[in-house]
């Protein structure tokens, strides 16, 4: 028996319609269930889609929000299952299931294709509901469905909601009007797996009140929130029937100080792009949020009809609800609000998988996940949440073992290494800082298949695909693609060979360490010259032969003075694009010039993050001269620099050392910074460290070890200690 069967049983998938183009509004279903006698526990599984909302006797059964989550469908479909015993009543109950379109059936035209995906259906659902271990209602040909409030709703617009066409509760014993309330239909599957959803859902994480509000013109005006953040607005009303409130959502303001949303809404042809209606019922106050959509936004125009007034407005902040696990900051200002707006940043491109923006695309770039994988690890317990995106990741994989720069969208297949190595490096880094094998042994063999595809584009080794060192300031000065891809072949036969033993693969450890140091060989051989120089020297270039080990070891001396001297002459701006963001600050911190890495990191002249703060960032930008997005993650790195390097504490990999079973921390040399203080909660338990500077010159430090762990500590200029549980005062 399936899984499909043993859960859900005789339950049916039911739509709204039969093999018909579908509309943009959100079905409900209905249907009444009686419920015999006392029971102990009742279970509800569901799998609704694109989106569901399940209520039972006229109650929400969960807080989460936009369930289930954006999968490739035709592979892959998650369902939930719900205690809803408190629920339920002896005799009589209502079920309700609202649905929603969500990339299941998008419909707007943009310039991905979206509306034309081979999983596109009309929304349609399947459900068991167990009383104590007895089914007692299935999705079947006796639910009913009407035309609800939700006019539309798509991921790409937004959500137009007509409150007089809400749907009052059945009373018992009444009849449902059939001008209303019609049949539904059998229909099919959406062709996929059914697998069960155990990454934390999206729910509301925060609320915002407008920080200031100023007049466009009568019945319109603009509600600043203060920050940059992915969600959707609240708002309480009154006024006349059929009054509307229109809500436009936008991160940017125009000359005239009114919306202004030309640089993200240029991929989607659909003027209503980042829009959400209400229309009043006759009711005195009215509370309405809407059901099914998101938005990025710092700015909301509000547009009333006469009569029309506005109450209350509140922003909602929606995420995936992973728990916060840390807390760092440091003596340096600068860097410590790039870290704020990285968090932001990331939180905002996390609503369900993590995506490149949470407005123009809410699309899942896989290169923006890989680059930002530490941001996470450090500061969410985020790895089912990764582990979800790579099962969407598999999904997407041919046969050749390429994967999509898109997932779960499947789209943009020829980004190369830099984007296609988020399989190989999400599993590594979920098992450096948890310890736990599982998404290491769900995706190697799918890892093993890329690094064969990526095989069947090098030439001696040599990988050309990709954009190279994307988002530079100047693309003249940008690497090619051969250098950062190939550096990332290299870089992902490394962590196979770390891997290839935990995923039960033993014998191929030493066929990766031979193809890395193949690759390392042709790397030099193609890249690099005595000296310390690599390619053409752009920082990027050099950081990422350090960064990756890939400079000959009597050369890494020489290289890092050259990265340092270059980085110097150009007065440490940020003179790279995404793959240097992350690769220059460290290379430079890991190599003795950790001063000069904090510099490019806090200088604020343009390019660089500093920059963005005197300009008013409150969420990381798509380029440094702010002219795109105003929130993406990929320049993010800054939020794990903080802690890895200003703090020095850095996971270890291996068996015994996962996990932070075993850790290392080298407090940084430096003149620039006096203190950092940071909790992070390990799987072995919290982990205090904090240390500073006196005007001596002195570092003093303080570090509380959890059970069960072991820390190698390097001091600057000193030799290594070995320190365990409990609490330790240091000197340097």
């Amino acid at each position: 028996m399936n899984e499909c069967m043993e859960v859900f049983g005789a339950a049916r998938w039911i739509t709204e319609y039969l093999r018909k183009a579908g509309g943009k509004h959100a079905p409900v279903f209905r249907k009444r269930f009686t419920v015999g006698k006392a029971f102990a526990k009742a279970e509800c599984a569901i799998c609704g889609l694109g989106h569901f909302e399940l209520k039972i006797n006229n109650r929400k059964v969960s807080e989460d929000l936009f369930t289930p989550g954006f999968t490739r469908y035709d592979r892959r479909a998650e369902y939930y299952i719900y205690d809803v015993t408190e629920y339920l009543q002896t005799g009589e109950n209502i079920a309700e299931v609202t649905l929603g379109n969500n990339w299941f059936n998008q419909s707007a035209v943009d310039i991905f294709r979206s509306e034309g995906q081979d999983w596109r259906s009309d929304p349609k659902f399947l459900l068991n509901l167990v009383c104590d271990n007895e089914s007692i209602l299935v999705s079947d040909p006796n639910w009913l469905v009407a035309h609800g409030p939700i006019l539309e709703n798509t991921i790409r617009t937004g959500e137009r909601f007509d409150a007089r066409k809400i749907l009052p509760p059945w009373q018992a014993d009444e009849t449902p009007d059939p001008n209303t309330w019609k049949r539904v239909y059998i229909t099919d599957s959406p062709g996929g797996i059914l697998t069960q959803a155990y990454a934390p859902a999206c729910r509301i994480t925060k609320k915002l009140e407008p920080q200031r509000s100023w007049q466009l013109a009568p019945g319109k005006k603009i509600y600043d929130f203060g920050v940059n953040i992915a969600g959707n607005c609240q708002i309480k009303v009154k006024g006349p029937v059929g009054g509307m409130v229109k809500l436009v959502f936008g991160e940017k303001l125009g000359p005239k100080w009114d919306l202004d949303n030309s640089k993200i809404a240029v991929y989607t042809m659909d003027p209503d792009f980042q829009h959400d209606w209400y229309l009043l019922n006759d009711a005195d106050e009215q509370l309405w949020a809407p059901t099914f959509t998101y938005h990025g936004f710092r700015y909301v125009q509000v547009t009333l009809d006469p009569g029309v007034e506005l109450l209350e407005i509140e922003a909602r902040v929606i995420r995936s609800s992973f728990a916060e696990i840390s807390e760092a900051k440091c003596s340096d200002a600068v860097l410590n609000k790039i870290s704020e707006l990285a968090r932001r940043s990331f939180e905002s491109n996390f609503v369900n998988h993590p995506t490149d923006c949470p407005h123009r695309e809410k699309m899942g770039w896989t290169g923006d996940a890989q680059l930002a994988a530490e941001l996470g690890l450090w500061n969410y317990d985020v790895s089912e949440n990764y582990r979800a995106y790579l099962d969407s990741m598999r999904d997407c994989q041919r046969r050749n073992g390429q994967i999509p720069g898109q997932v779960p969208f499947c789209d943009h297949w020829q980004f190369g290494p830099v984007w296609d190595s988020a399989l190989i490096i999400l599993p590594y880094q979920i098992w450096r800082f948890t310890g736990d094998i599982t998404a290491i042994g769900e995706n190697y063999l799918a890892g093993k298949r890329l690094m064969d595809y990526f095989a069947s584009i090098a030439v001696d080794h040599i990988v050309e695909m990709g954009p190279g060192d994307w988002c530079h300031w100047s693309r003249s000065m940008a690497i090619s693609g051969k250098v950062d891809a190939t550096a990332y072949y290299c870089y992902c036969a490394d962590i196979l060979s770390k891997t290839a033993a935990v995923a039960g693969y033993p014998q191929d450890e030493e066929i990766w360490k031979n193809l890395a140091g193949n690759i390392r060989q042709a790397f030099r051989k193609e890249f690099c010259r005595p000296g310390g120089h690599c390619a053409k020297d752009e920082i990027t270039a050099l950081a990422l032969a350090l960064t990756f080990d890939l400079a000959e070891p009597s050369e890494r001396s020489a290289m890092a003075k050259r990265l340092n001297d270059k980085v110097l002459e150009n007065n440490c701006k940020a003179c790279f694009g995404i793959s240097g963001a992350k690769a220059v600050p460290r290379a430079l911190a890991e190599n003795g010039y950790f001063d000069t890495a904090l510099t490019v990191l806090t200088q604020k002249e343009l390019p660089g993050w500093g920059w963005w703060l005197d300009y008013g960032a409150t969420s990381l930008w798509e380029d440094w001269g702010g002219t795109m997005s105003l929130n993406h993650v990929m320049f993010g790195d800054p939020g794990a620099w903080l802690w890895e390097f200003a703090g020095g504490i850095h996971p270890r990999t291996g068996v015994e050392c996962a996990g932070f079973k075993r850790f290392t921390i080298t407090p940084p040399a430096t003149d620039k910074l006096t203190s950092f203080t940071g909790q992070y909660r390990s799987p072995q338990g919290v982990i205090e460290w904090a240390w500073e500077k006196d005007p001596a010159g002195i570092f003093k430090g303080t570090l509380n070890i959890p059970a069960n762990c072991t820390v190698e500590f390097t001091p600057v200029g000193g030799k290594t200690g070995v320190l365990t549980t409990g609490a330790h005062k240091l000197q340097w």
